[in-house]
């Protein structure tokens, strides 16, 4: 009898310890859970605290929102973009002369007549018959015999449903009234402009589930691309995939169609990473789009594979390793540009600090960065000069410092880097002058402790 007792009583001890067993690994299964949930949303809100004014939505539909006046009333948000459309005055209140000398293009979207990647301005040569193939190889006149210039924005945001675009569709001239008249030269001027193309171009497919902002534009708006002299955008972002495979395929075949080249993302990896080659003043330029955004194990934003289409991912480094060493051997100059960096931070992070040196070593001659949404430091590591990151270039009607990286190529092979200081206010981008230069200028010096910028943004080591 007392051994059937010392039983029941071990049995009873067995099933205690095995319940809190199991209560304690549920626990463990439910920390994990909560972990890789937070783990989705730091990757969706993109560690920004900010972000809503970052992306700045200004839906037709969001009429319900409203801004209080100093007089007490109140404005909505569409007449906040109407009375915004009708200023085409730039930041210094100077009254901006209207550019008609493009306006075959800039006022109609649709109009794929010139859709090859040239703009109607005669500064650029002809790059429709220059234009071998999309995606390879082109050779272009540069505009200077004796040098490539080349011009590196940060992101661009064209989706309908977005003040940026908004506003431009309501503005006499459209892409003249978004630029001012002497930052739109310049645009046009570069034999080879490139931008961040954050959003894809396709009115298919459905949201990315769980993700804060989703972005895609109608593809007829890739027609703007050529009207402000865009020659080369990189798809490689954590918003090309928002509209998912459907999203993507469709941007490739909407760029394809208005004969834009693009790097960063492709039907599979090989088309993912292969470098676009402009053969200008007997030089070969190579440039690579890769992004390490977002930095999870499964991403939103899927990377290409041998047989699905994505973007050219980078946190496994070794592949843009190898593309890079390759492009060297086929090219005199090497660009990468490089999706990363930690929203609305201007110091570089340990993503950017962990690759740099890497891309240098492989062979990179320039890497420009966008991501961040602001501004970044400008360095040389070892003799290759990095732009961490360019900014909002123009995306939306927020206030913010932005600028350009023009890059010089000489034919004696001298290299000259210069930071050309603009602001991006209510869905325009300036380029700044006087005093607002100057302060811009010194900003970005004290920014970058190993570089010194001088008074006309020419960057060079102390």
């Amino acid at each position: 009898m007392g051994n059937k007792k010392r039983i029941g009583e071990n049995k009873a001890v067995i099933f205690i310890k095995a319940f809190f067993l199991v209560m304690v690994m549920g626990l463990i299964a439910i920390l994990i859970l909560m972990f890789i949930q937070k783990e989705k949303e730091l990757s969706d809100t993109e560690a920004s605290e900010n972000v809503n004014s970052n992306f700045d939505i200004v839906s037709t539909e969001a009429t319900e929102s409203a801004t209080v006046n100093a007089d007490g009333s109140k404005t909505d948000a569409s007449d906040l973009l109407t009375q915004d459309s009708s200023d085409t005055s730039d930041s210094s209140g100077t009254s901006e002369a209207t550019n008609t000398s493009d306006s075959s293009g800039a006022s109609d979207a649709t109009n794929t007549s010139n859709s090859s990647g040239a703009t109607s301005s005669s500064d650029k040569s002809n790059s429709s018959d220059a234009t071998e193939e999309v995606g390879k190889t082109y050779t272009k006149e540069a505009v200077d015999k004796t040098q490539v210039t080349m011009l590196f924005g940060g992101d661009i945001l064209f989706d309908d449903n977005y003040s940026a675009m908004i506003s431009l569709k309501k503005r006499e001239n459209k892409v003249a009234d978004c630029f001012s008249t002497d930052l739109l030269e310049v645009m046009k001027q570069a034999d080879i402009f490139m931008v961040n193309n954050e959003f894809p171009y396709t009115d298919r497919g459905e949201p990315t589930q769980g993700k804060t902002f989703t972005f895609r534009s109608l593809p007829e708006n890739a027609g703007y691309l050529s009207d402000m002299g865009i020659d080369i955008v990189t798809i490689a972002n954590n918003h090309a995939y928002d509209y998912g495979k459907t999203g993507l395929l469709d941007t490739i075949h909407t760029l394809n169609s208005y004969k834009i080249p693009f790097v960063g993302a492709g039907s599979n990896l090989d088309e993912a990473s292969e470098p676009a080659y402009f053969k200008i003043n007997n030089m070969t330029i190579a440039i690579i789009g890769t992004t390490q955004m977002e930095r999870l194990a499964n991403p939103d934003t899927k990377g290409a594979t041998a047989t699905e289409p994505g973007v050219f991912r980078c946190m496994e480094i070794d592949k843009l390793l190898e593309t890079i060493k390759e492009a060297k051997e086929k090219s005199d100059f090497v660009v990468v540009y490089v999706h990363w960096g930690t929203e609305n931070l201007p110091d570089v992070d340990w993503g950017q600090k962990l690759q740099v040196n890497k891309i240098v070593e492989a062979g990179a001659d320039l890497i420009v960065g966008a991501h961040a949404h602001v501004l970044q430091e400008v360095d040389y590591i070892e003799g290759t000069p990095v732009a961490y990151g360019l900014g909002n270039f123009w995306f939306n009607s927020k206030a913010v410092d932005t600028g350009l990286l023009e890059v010089t190529l000489s034919n004696n092979g001298k290299v000259t880097c210069k930071f050309i200081p603009c602001r991006q206010e209510n869905c325009k981008t300036t380029m700044l002058k006087g005093a607002e230069k100057t302060a811009l200028l010194d900003y970005m010096d004290e920014l970058s402790p190993n570089v010194n910028l001088d008074s006309d943004g020419i960057f060079s080591y102390p």
